[in-house]
């Protein structure tokens, strides 16, 4: 099994801020709250929708 090499909880701080690009998926900006590390993910929302 691998090593955790990264924990932090994220909270969304905005989906979509460069205008939705494909119709299918969203891209999430998230900031960690520990270590204020940034992080862009791009989700299929029509798996996984999602609301902010």
């Amino acid at each position: 099994m691998a090593d955790i090499l990264f924990e932090d909880i994220f909270g969304v701080k905005d989906i979509d801020f460069g205008g939705k690009k494909f119709l299918r998926v969203s891209r999430i900006f998230c900031e960690s709250e520990s270590f204020k590390m940034e992080l862009l993910l791009d989700v299929n929302t029509q798996i996984y929708p999602m609301e902010l």
